[in-house]
């Protein structure tokens, strides 16, 4: 048996979320116990010292295990020892990723994106301007598969040639693709990405918790428009509690579509504008900080300031 079996069992442990699974993880590393041994009898003993009930792996797990395997599906396991990421992306990753596609762009430079499901016409087109510059540059675009800016920066990117990650809100077996994205999807080129045990359903409170995952993937987070509540603006806030540089679309007037991003540029955020000299965003400092790694290290580059031939994003 492989560590698949284990791991899923270990998921469906009763009263395991996250962070007890990644405690669990880390216990029997510590005691130099491979994950595939975590149910034999010394591994069920280690797992009953933590507070767990340890129960034999179910003829359901067997068969979720048999079907991300026909489907090619990975999984990767906290610390990610085989996978060549950056230090900021180890700390925050969540325990388990189960990954089907090119797993090696989780390891290249990646620029995240985030906004409303309800986008506008003019949010939608910043965020194909910013999606398509940043594939062309060739970074990989990370969103969360979501209608609106998610599914518009996955589209561009593929169009243009470029590469995209799919961090899903469900678990990796339950997701269908998007006719938008059928039309452009190429495998060598996809990567999906799923945190949830593989039959999980969608559910709101996911959304929210997989943003911290596109963050962490992520050199840094473009975000499009965000209302002052709601999971654009979590996500906006997510990545300043990271310490993710977060850029924020700049609009000429603040409405109700886009006053999180007024909230979010007050509170650190980086102002993302349109050059003078092309009409598109001006995302120097971006390519800049996103093709530097790992985060957090060296000189950040200074803010461009608002005055360097540079617009705001008309509405």
């Amino acid at each position: 048996m492989d560590k698949l079996e284990p791991i899923l069992t270990l998921m469906k442990l009763p009263g395991v979320g996250p962070v007890r699974l990644r405690r669990a993880i880390s216990v029997l590393s510590e005691a130099q116990m491979p994950i595939e041994e975590a149910f034999s009898e010394s591994g069920r003993r280690l797992l009953t010292t933590m507070g767990l009930s340890p129960s034999s792996p179910q003829s359901m797990i067997g068969s979720v295990a048999d079907q991300l395997r026909r489907d090619e599906v990975r999984c990767f396991v906290a610390p990610f020892h085989d996978l060549a990421i950056t230090d900021f992306a180890r700390r925050n990753l969540p325990p388990v990723l189960f990954a089907r596609g090119p797993a090696d762009l989780m390891t290249v430079p990646s620029v995240g994106f985030c906004g409303s499901r309800s986008a506008t016409e003019r949010g939608l087109a910043v965020a194909f301007d910013i999606a398509e510059q940043v594939a062309r540059h060739g970074l990989n675009v990370v969103s969360g598969g979501a209608k609106g800016v998610d599914i518009t920066a996955h589209k561009t990117a593929l169009s243009c040639g470029g590469a995209t990650t799919v961090v899903l809100a469900e678990g990796i077996l339950q997701y269908r693709m998007r006719q938008e994205l059928r039309d452009v999807f190429d495998p060598a080129r996809t990567l999906l990405v799923s945190e949830f045990f593989p039959d999980d359903r969608w559910i709101a409170g996911r959304a929210m918790q997989r943003n911290r995952t596109i963050c962490s993937l992520s050199r840094a987070l473009v975000l499009i428009e965000a209302r002052s509540t709601g999971g654009t603006f979590a996500a906006g806030e997510a990545a300043l509690g990271m310490g993710l540089p977060l850029f924020t679309a700049d609009y000429s007037a603040q409405e109700e579509s886009n006053d999180g991003n007024r909230i979010l540029l007050e509170r650190g955020a980086l102002r993302l504008r349109q050059s003078r000299a092309t009409g598109r965003a001006n995302l120097t400092q971006l390519l800049e900080l996103a093709r530097r790694e790992p985060i957090g290290d060296g000189p950040r580059t200074r803010p461009i300031l608002v005055s360097e031939q540079q617009d705001l994003f008309p509405r």
